[in-house]
């Protein structure tokens, strides 16, 4: 009996650990970011240097075009970059 009651009370810890760290997690925007330059272009689009607003750390971001990639038919191709 004893036994079963610190399992659930291990469950209720480890999900509420859980849900703090989802409530962390934030999905993240074009808005997120400052658009400092373009590093290169693409048929389908163009890769900027960006600086993230929150942490000042810069990265790059690929902009593709849907509407081109849909009219060539790229979509396989083009999830295959992403994963």
């Amino acid at each position: 009996m004893k036994e079963e009651k610190d399992h659930k009370e291990k469950i209720l810890k480890m999900g509420k650990v859980v849900k703090k760290e989802e409530e962390k997690i934030k999905k993240i925007s074009k808005e997120d970011f400052n658009i400092i330059g373009v590093i290169g272009r693409g048929s389908f689009g163009k890769v900027y240097l960006v600086q993230m607003k929150n942490n000042l750390k810069y990265y790059a971001m690929k902009v593709l075009r849907k509407k081109m990639i849909l009219e060539r038919n790229q979509i396989l191709h083009t999830k295959s970059k992403i994963e």
